[in-house]
C-alpha cells in the first residue's frame, strides 16, 4: 500500500474475520505502527469501552512517531448517540492521526452508523472485507499462493476448496499449513491437498449421499465409516449433527428435483418460488456454488418419491436409536437405513 493511499480514517466492512485481519494489518504497516506499542497504537471493543476514552485516543496527535492509531473493533455494536458522537471526531482527526472502524458482523447498519460509515468515507477510505463469492474462492487463493512465492499443481486449489465445503475462512487456514508443509519445496500437489486438509463433515455427508444416491452401498458404508472415525464420541453427535445435516442435504435435494421439473437454473430469478428461506438451496449456491450444483447433480436420477421415502428412511433410523423403534444396535440402525436409502434410489 502506498503512501499516497493513506488516510485519516478507514472504516472496514466484512464478516469474512481472515480478511479483515488480512486488511487491517496492511492498513497499519502502511503507517509503520506497531500494535504491541502502547506509545502508538489503542484498541477499543465497541461493546465495552468507554466512547469517551475512543474520542480521546482518536483526536490524540502522535506523540513519540509519525502516525497514531486508535481502532474500534465491532463498531456494529455501537449505540445510534456513540455512532452520532464519533461523527463528529472523524470529522476533527488530527495530523497523523488514523482512526480504524471495523464493523465485524454482517448485521443491517442502523441509520445513524450508515451516517458514520458515510463520514469515514468523506475524509478516509472504505474497505470491503466480505468474503469472495464461491466461484472467485479458487481464483483468490490461487493469486495468494502466488504473492507467497508458491505454485499449485493444476487442481490442487480446487480440490481444497472443495473439501472445506467453499468456507473461505477454512479454506485461508488450510492453505496456510500447506505453507508450511511444502515450505522447502514450494510446490503443493494434489496429493498433498487431499493428505493433509481436514475435509469439513458436511462435504463428507455429500459424498455419502452422493453414493446413496446411485445406489452404491458398498461407498455409502464407506463414507460412514470415515464419519465415524472422525468424531470421538460418534454416537452422541449422530442424532446431534449428522442426521440434522442428512436432513437438510435431503431437502435441498427436493428442491433441486423441483427446479428442474420447472426447468429452472438455480441462477434465475424464479428460483426462489421453489426454495424456502430456511435451508435454502440459493442460499447454499451463494455460499458454495461447487456443493449446489453437486445437489442439482445428484438430483438427476431421483424422483419426488424417492427422495420421500428416504427422508423416511432416516426418520426410521432416527426412532430406531432413540429406542422408540426395535433394532439390534446402533450399527445395525445406521447400515439399515444407508440399505434402505440405497434401495430406494435404485428402485429396489
Amino acid at each position: 500500500m502506498s503512501t499516497d493511499q493513506l488516510d485519516k480514517a478507514y472504516v472496514l466492512v466484512g464478516g469474512e474475520p481472515s480478511i479483515l485481519k488480512e486488511r487491517l494489518a496492511e492498513t497499519l504497516n502502511a503507517r509503520g505502527i506497531e500494535p504491541g506499542s502502547s506509545f502508538d497504537y489503542n484498541e477499543y471493543d465497541a461493546a465495552e469501552a468507554d466512547i469517551q476514552s475512543v474520542m480521546v485516543s482518536a483526536l490524540t496527535p502522535p506523540f513519540l512517531s509519525d502516525a497514531r492509531a486508535t481502532v474500534l473493533r465491532r463498531a456494529d455494536r455501537l449505540s445510534d448517540s456513540e455512532a452520532a458522537a464519533l461523527i463528529e471526531t472523524v470529522s476533527k482527526l488530527p495530523n497523523g492521526a488514523l482512526f480504524i472502524l471495523v464493523f465485524e458482523s454482517g448485521e443491517k447498519a442502523t441509520s445513524t452508523r450508515k451516517d458514520l460509515i458515510a463520514a469515514v468515507k468523506e475524509c478516509g477510505r472504505f474497505v470491503d472485507c466480505s468474503a469472495p463469492k464461491s466461484a472467485q474462492i479458487a481464483k483468490v487463493l490461487q493469486e495468494k499462493t502466488a504473492r507467497e512465492g508458491y505454485t499449485a499443481e493444476s487442481g490442487a486449489i480446487e480440490k481444497l476448496v472443495q473439501l472445506v465445503e467453499g468456507e473461505y475462512g477454512d479454506a485461508v487456514m488450510e492453505l496456510d499449513k500447506l505453507f508450511a508443509l511444502c515450505f522447502e519445496s514450494k510446490q503443493i500437489s494434489a496429493a498433498q491437498v487431499e493428505a493433509s486438509v481436514k475435509e469439513s463433515r458436511t462435504w463428507r455427508v455429500f459424498e455419502l449421499l452422493d453414493a446413496v444416491a446411485v445406489g452404491d452401498l458398498g461407498r455409502a458404508l464407506s463414507n460412514w465409516k470415515l464419519l465415524e472415525r472422525s468424531s470421538g464420541k460418534f454416537m452422541d453427535s449422530v442424532t446431534r449433527e449428522l442426521f440434522p445435516q442428512i436432513s437438510r442435504q435431503l431437502r435441498l435435494l427436493w428442491q433441486a428435483k423441483a427446479l428442474q421439473e420447472a426447468k429452472i437454473s438455480i441462477s434465475h430469478p424464479d428460483a426462489a418460488m421453489f426454495c424456502p428461506e430456511k435451508h435454502s438451496l440459493i442460499s447454499q449456491y451463494e455460499r458454495s456454488e461447487w456443493a449446489a450444483n453437486k445437489i442439482m447433480r445428484m438430483a438427476h436420477s431421483l424422483s419426488f418419491d424417492r427422495i420421500g421415502r428416504m427422508m423416511r428412511c432416516l426418520v426410521e433410523a432416527d426412532l430406531r436409536l432413540k429406542g422408540q423403534m426395535s433394532a439390534a444396535n446402533e450399527n445395525e440402525s445406521i447400515e439399515r437405513m444407508l440399505a434402505e436409502m440405497c434401495a430406494t434410489a435404485s428402485n429396489r
